[in-house]
């Protein structure tokens, strides 16, 4: 005769239940009542059918002597879809500010001169000032094409340009120039009382918007005259939501005098919308001077500070 067998897959609610039916051929009963040694050959005679293997497997035993195999990865899987989970709990994390992590939806990664880490929403404040011209400014600009280049699609950018004042990928300095005003020393800059400056938005990274973006970059013109921290921080903060990780580039330093006030301008900044993102740190070296207050920076916000060269550009 034969016997079926009905191996049932774990009912993990809500997953779709699924049977699966093994067939097992039992030869049949000897016509007289079996002796207790014949009932012991009948049992050693049944033999599982062979299932072609699948992975993970697991093998249960039924009756003692009847094997059968289960496939768990598709139960799992539809079980784990229908889980509730905080988006803090995903893959692809890695270590950054607060704000990291926070309904980042796929994270995807960024590599920009050689700093690597993971975000939905990337700010990028680049230094146009004015000793940014030349060899390096082209350095940087084939950097950030790569960089942006390789972006996943879907993820979010937003592009701030800045020396004293801070503007718009899409603008140039001339363009602002009459929204500011510097109020004595170079790094300590202000919009003109009553103007407003254009909000940020964020550009969705595919082929067409990072060719848009390198034209409108390449097109900048340099702003002489002023390196004023605060301003980009603040321009890119605006942006909503706030940005999970951000690039900080320059090749100069604030006095040492003016270092708490800018990195408090910072802070309130970013508290302000309630958000803490990565900061990266990425400096021109200037044996002139020193980079404490960007060190400072990146690790207060959990980002990496790295000098930055032509010659460590593609490292």
């Amino acid at each position: 005769m034969i016997a079926t067998l009905v191996v049932f897959r774990a009912p993990i609610p809500p997953v779709e239940t699924e049977f699966q039916a093994v067939h097992i051929a039992v030869p049949p009963k000897p016509p007289q009542p079996p002796s207790a040694g014949d009932a012991a050959r009948t049992a050693a005679e049944i033999q599982p059918v062979p299932i072609p293997p699948t992975t993970p497997l697991h093998v249960i035993n039924v009756a003692q002597n009847i094997n059968f195999q289960v496939d768990t990865t598709k139960v799992m899987e539809q079980a784990l879809s229908h889980l509730d989970l905080p988006s803090s709990q995903g893959t692809g994390m890695t270590q950054g500010g607060g704000n990291l992590g926070s309904g980042l939806g796929t994270a995807g990664n960024v590599n920009f001169f050689g700093v690597q880490t993971a975000g939905k929403r990337i700010a990028f404040l680049l230094d146009y000032s004015g000793s940014m011209e030349g060899a390096f400014r082209k350095t940087m600009e084939k950097q950030l094409e790569a960089s942006l280049s390789k972006l996943p699609e879907g993820t979010q950018v937003i592009l701030i340009c800045w020396a004293g004042p801070a503007w718009l990928y899409n603008q140039t300095a001339p363009q602002i120039a009459k929204k500011w005003k510097k109020i004595d020393n170079y790094d300590n800059f202000t919009t003109i009382p009553g103007i407003m400056i254009d909000p940020p938005k964020w550009i969705d990274i595919n082929a067409g918007s990072v060719t848009e973006i390198m034209k409108d970059i390449r097109a900048q013109v340099s702003a002489p005259g002023g390196t004023d921290w605060r301003q980009p921080f603040r321009y890119a903060m605006q942006a909503d939501p706030p940005p999970d990780v951000i690039f900080f580039l320059t090749d100069g330093q604030i006095p040492p005098a003016t270092t708490d006030r800018d990195l408090t301008a910072i802070s309130t900044a970013m508290d302000k919308v309630g958000a803490a993102p990565q900061v990266n740190c990425l400096w021109i070296e200037n044996p002139t001077q020193k980079a404490t207050a960007m060190e400072t920076l990146a690790a207060r916000y959990k980002g990496e500070f790295r000098r930055v060269s032509d010659k460590t550009a593609n490292q």
